[in-house]
This record gives structure tokens, sequence and C-alpha cells, in this order.
């Protein structure tokens, strides 16, 4: 593993700054992006099984093709 690399401060030159003025609660704070890798929600037995439905041509499949629109269609269809 390599050295973190500091510059003449002594901080990382590639970390994002810090604010340091105080939270005054006039607004939440935003959301942090949730790493793919770290997200305990991902069934993996769903990815793989996705993954090999895709090996196998399983959704170029005319029927499949349109069970996938007509689901999507629904979602955007909630939102």
């Amino acid at each position: 593993m390599s050295p973190v690399l500091r510059d003449s401060d002594g901080r990382d030159p590639g970390a994002r700054p810090r604010s340091r003025a105080p939270r005054n609660g006039a607004a939440p704070a935003p959301p942090r992006p949730v790493s793919w890798r770290s997200a305990k929600t991902i069934r993996w037995s769903k990815v793989m099984t996705a993954q090999a439905r895709i090996a196998v041509g399983y959704y170029d499949r005319e029927d499949v093709k349109e069970l996938l629109l007509d689901a999507v269609m629904q979602e955007l269809d909630r939102h």
C-alpha cells in the first residue's frame, strides 16, 4: 500500500475541504451517497441470476422485452 501524499499544510490534497461553519439547523445536510460496495440491501443472488440470464440472452426475447417495458412504464407512472 502506498503512503498518502500530503501537501505543505500536512493535508491530503485529494481530500474534500471540510466546512468549519457551525450548523444552525436551518437546512438538513444533503444525503451522503452510499457506495454500492457497502450497501447491505443488495441482494447478490438476484444480481447473479440477472447476470446468468443476460449471458444466455433471456432479455433479448420479445416476450421478456415487452414485460420489462411494461414494468418500466408502470414504475414511471407511479412517480
